[in-house]
């Protein structure tokens, strides 16, 4: 999701190309007014600055610009022609428990446990700022967890319980299979899988607490669970007696470490928010940290109901501010491509059937569009099964083919 450090960049453009041509108010069609009528909203020290730009004299508007642009300069980048040296950007304060770390801080510099500058690498993840906006992509009620009783075969559960045995036996050779059969607090005892995860075994200790979630099978009374997820529990368990969320992850990372990173993330970062009392009141929106904390970590349903409501509503809000920055300024020139019928027609051949009358125009349409300088821009639309991937394919095959 575009950030308002990316929106204030884009709006810098037209500002930075009007004080390259000598402020002469042509940067924009229709003038600076235009610019602040639909770009500046979002800054009013920036339309303040800019109020009245097309009856001010050459002198006063290189002033207003400047003004402008150092409104919307971060702090590593100078404003163009003035001032006439550039500051360095400060460093970050040494990190304590208690002091607030910018967003924009790199997650190698912040102890987030063993190795994480590289685990949240590989899962693409930079700054503070990436941490607090990588969403779960689903949440699981782990407030009440289910007895024995109450578990379907195939199901997904999670289960907690102590460790009272364990075994590892390798049937075959390349094979590891590790078992631990956990006591839940009704007394009831479930076994846990795993396979070739030779890891896992250090944390199997008789008498450990645990919480794991998998897969589920019955086997008449008995339930056997492959474990897909496990974590120790403890105080303040981040995965048990809540309402969790589930991460994309990759092996060596696991969802208690996402978590607990991101739970740190949320301490040490200032949570401001970037829209008014006024303009929230009036679109029914929670503020922006009771949305993240309520995202990550909801206390119930109504929380997460309300972060959803306000994430969504800033994705579309930032998605619209992007077009209408792009709007002016925006550089449609795109690589040109050969699109050539016969590479159509080389396509068609290979396909088990005939493109159809509609299919074929749409082909064409966006051939024409391959071939222009312009960048396309176009929705391919249509019901199931009507053809709309075998026409984008095609159209990856000739863009394809044209690097030949």
């Amino acid at each position: 999701m575009p950030t308002l450090s990316d929106i204030q960049d884009k709006l810098r453009r037209p500002l930075e190309l009007e004080l390259a041509q000598g402020c002469q108010n042509r940067a924009v069609a229709g003038g600076m007014e235009k610019l602040l009528d639909h770009f500046a909203r979002p800054f009013p020290k920036v339309r303040e600055a800019l109020r009245g730009y097309g009856e001010m004299e050459t002198q006063a508007r290189q002033g207003a610009v400047q003004a402008a642009l150092t409104l919307l300069a971060p702090s590593s980048r100078p404003v163009p022609k003035v001032p006439s040296r550039v500051e360095n950007r400060p460093a970050l304060p040494p990190e304590t428990d208690t002091a607030p770390l910018p967003p924009e801080t790199e997650l190698g510099k912040v102890n987030l446990g063993p190795g994480a500058g590289k685990k949240f690498t590989a899962l693409g993840l930079y700054t503070l700022r990436d941490l607090l906006h990588n969403y779960p992509r689903r949440h699981e009620d782990c407030r009440a967890l289910p007895s024995l009783a109450e578990v379907e075969d195939g199901q997904k559960v999670t289960v907690e319980g102590v460790i009272v045995s364990k075994n590892r036996r390798a049937p075959r050779p390349g094979m590891l299979i590790l078992e631990a059969t956990l006591e839940n607090p009704w007394g009831e005892k479930i076994k846990c899988t795993w396979f070739n995860q030779a890891w896992v075994e250090k944390g199997l200790r008789e008498g450990a607490r645990l919480i794991v979630s998998g897969r589920a099978k019955r086997f008449g009374r008995q339930v056997q669970v492959a474990v897909e997820h496990m974590e120790s529990v403890g105080e303040g368990s981040l995965s048990t007696g809540r309402i969790i969320g589930i991460y994309d992850a990759k092996e060596g990372i696991s969802q208690d470490f996402v978590r607990k990173a991101t739970q740190t993330a949320l301490n040490r970062s200032p949570l401001g928010d970037y829209l008014t009392t006024r303009w929230r009141a009036q679109y029914g929106l929670t503020d922006l940290p009771d949305a993240l904390w309520g995202m990550h970590f909801p206390a119930d349903e109504a929380q997460l109901a309300r972060a959803n409501h306000r994430l969504r509503f800033d994705e579309y809000l930032f998605l619209e501010l992007r077009v209408l920055l792009q709007g002016e300024d925006a550089v449609l020139l795109g690589k040109r491509f050969g699109a050539t019928d016969s590479d159509m027609q080389a396509f068609e051949a290979e396909l088990p059937f005939s493109f159809t009358g509609a299919q074929r125009r749409v082909l064409y349409e966006i051939a024409d569009d391959m071939r222009s300088e312009r960048q396309m821009a176009r929705l391919l639309q249509g019901d199931v099964g009507s053809g709309k991937t075998a026409v984008a394919a095609c159209a990856l095959y000739m863009a394809w083919r044209d690097q030949f």
